[in-house]
């Protein structure tokens, strides 16, 4: 995750844990937060894909950010540090990505609920060697609607409807 921006001043040297409150929220992306997100994407990609090689998500960083840019994208803030990102197509989920420290802790599920109160549906792609991605995903109440053969990497297009 990124630091805490220059206007967040850090903790006071003696610290009073029943005075300290936990800041998070989850806000549209603003430009100033494109470096963290772009670092976020580079990071977990190569460390979820192990099965791709690292040069692929070198090679497509800035075609990635100009995808990032043009997505409805929500960051996952925690005490001024991004822990996250959700990016949108309409119904389809672009990307889901929380910084390796944020990891386990409710941050992506926290991301997915939140994208689940303003759709009726939502779709996604996710690579089928991602064991961890798919748990996650069928865990949050997605299934498999089919499996597609890619040039890098087997894909699943997973659906989530919201029950009426």
């Amino acid at each position: 995750a990124c630091p805490p921006r220059a206007s967040g001043a850090g903790l006071p040297r003696v610290f009073n844990y029943k005075s300290f409150k936990v800041s998070q929220m989850i806000r549209p992306l603003q430009n100033k937060d494109m470096n963290c997100v772009m670092d976020i994407w580079l990071k977990s990609n190569i460390q979820a894909h192990s099965f791709i090689p690292k040069q692929y998500w070198l090679d497509n960083f800035e075609y990635a950010k100009k995808g990032i840019r043009s997505a409805e994208v929500f960051v996952y803030e925690d005490n001024g540090r991004i822990a996250g990102f959700i990016g949108l197509n309409q119904d389809y989920i672009e990307g889901l990505f929380v910084s390796q420290e944020f990891r386990s802790r409710g941050t992506g599920t926290k991301l997915l609920d939140f994208v689940k109160g303003k759709r009726f549906r939502l779709s996604l792609n996710v690579y089928c060697e991602n064991d961890s991605a798919v748990r996650f995903y069928r865990k949050n109440g997605f299934k498999v609607n089919k499996k597609i053969s890619s040039g890098l990497s087997d894909e699943y297009l997973m659906m989530w409807e919201k029950e009426i």
